[in-house]
């Protein structure tokens, strides 16, 4: 997130080449040479990677205005689930062909670079330009900070502060030297000169931004999911298998891999409930759909039961990371994007080390037994009902506050 909004997209479509060619080239050496060691820093590198092109996925969204951005995001993420068929594809190939896990990792090795080589050729001549940026309408008394106008953090800070001081005087200029109005944003962002006692979120400096109810309410609501996400994910398999699944030949597991790309469907689903009613509708359907599939979990073991539940959890995993990673650049500035789509999977990576304790409780202790594991994840869906209401109340008072500088920037004019 850091390197994002620091240096842009495209050094961190660079970095995320690089961690993933490297993390794939060290797991085909641990794989020949049988080095286990070497296949933990060879997931990091992969992870990291991973989660660099979650990051650029918002910066890619950032470059179209408010429906397409969440649309793309939308597309984006749905490609991330199909994903999940890789492994299938690679064991079917390895059947077919004989070939070992070494000759595979290598194809897959080009393959990336081919990819990896295609994106970072999209960044090198995309000028990302966020619709915010765009040349403000008569209607509208922004200003445009310059490069050469550029303030620290520190006079941000400060300037941040003697707003909130004196809500309703304007700033003085001499409050940020080199700056020919307040400047509480990166060069390029786009300012309205707020009267109001509410400072729009995107107006406060990075930090500020990030310590906001909406981001730290967004960060909890996805790193509660993203972990109940995550825990189901890594024990299907054992759940599956405690139901049956290994007595059909994990028939079922087949189909909770296949049916991962379902969400694709949803598509238009998803952007009805966004464009007529908005993040905190989009929210709570994303608390719907977790409730839906912990229900069918804890309370039928037939496999086939289980089958719908598999399609509530494609839905609910495109939705859940789509709404939350769009919803970004609803309120954080350009200048904290970056960072705020990198704290929320952090965030979500250490919470979700409770599933480590959690997966080994119902796997010895419980002898394959997710029934109480489920429960709690399900009963854990309550809570973020109430974090989702919270979010979708800051959020009406970001676009009323929107509202209101438009109505008093356009009295201005008129007087």
């Amino acid at each position: 997130g850091i390197i994002a909004d620091k240096y842009g997209p495209f050094v961190l479509m660079c970095f995320a080449s690089a961690c993933g060619i490297v993390g794939l080239g060290l797991m085909t050496i641990a794989t020949g040479f049988r080095i286990d060691n070497l296949i933990f820093v060879a997931f990091f590198l992969i992870g990291v990677m991973a989660l660099s092109a979650a990051v650029n996925t918002v910066q890619v969204g950032m470059l179209f205005g408010p429906v397409t951005r969440q649309r793309v995001i939308s597309a984006l993420n749905t490609l991330f689930d199909a994903g999940l068929l890789t492994y299938l594809a690679l064991w079917g190939i390895q059947e077919a062909s004989g070939c070992t896990l070494e000759v595979l990792l290598g194809c897959y090795i080009a393959v990336g670079v081919f990819c990896f080589a295609g994106s970072i050729n999209y960044w090198r001549v995309v000028v990302p330009v966020d619709v915010e940026d765009e040349e403000p309408t008569e209607e509208e008394d922004v200003f445009v900070a310059s490069p050469t106008e550029e303030c620290s953090n520190e006079e941000e800070e400060r300037v941040f502060s003697n707003q909130m001081q004196t809500k309703d005087e304007p700033s003085d200029e001499s409050d940020c030297p080199g700056c020919a109005v307040k400047c509480a944003a990166t060069p390029g962002t786009v300012i309205i000169n707020n009267d109001d006692d509410y400072v729009l979120i995107a107006d406060r400096p990075p930090m500020q931004q990030l310590r906001s109810r909406q981001f730290l309410t967004l960060s909890a609501f996805f790193a509660i999911h993203a972990t109940r996400d995550m825990f189901n994910l890594t024990t299907a398999r054992d759940f599956l298998a405690f139901l049956g699944d290994d007595e059909t030949g994990n028939k079922y597991l087949t189909i909770y891999t296949l049916l991962t790309p379902a969400s694709i469907l949803g598509l238009p689903i998803l952007d009805f409930v966004l464009t007529r009613h908005g993040y905190h509708a989009g929210l709570q359907t994303v608390n719907g759909l977790a409730l839906a599939q912990g229900i069918i979990m804890v309370s039928s073991d037939n496999l086939n039961v289980q089958v719908l539940g598999f399609i509530f959890a494609s839905f609910f995993r495109c939705f859940m990371y789509t709404i939350c990673l769009g919803i970004l650049p609803a309120f954080l500035g350009t200048n904290a994007v970056g960072k705020g789509s990198g704290i929320m999977p952090c965030a979500a990576g250490l919470l979700s080390l409770v599933n480590i304790p959690l997966a080994g409780w119902a796997v010895n202790s419980l002898r394959g037994n997710f029934f109480y594991p489920n429960l709690m994840y399900t009963l854990i869906v309550l809570p973020c009902i109430y974090l989702a209401w919270s979010l979708g109340q800051g959020m009406k008072r970001e676009d009323k506050a929107k509202n209101r500088l438009v109505r008093s920037n356009r009295d201005k004019q008129e007087d």
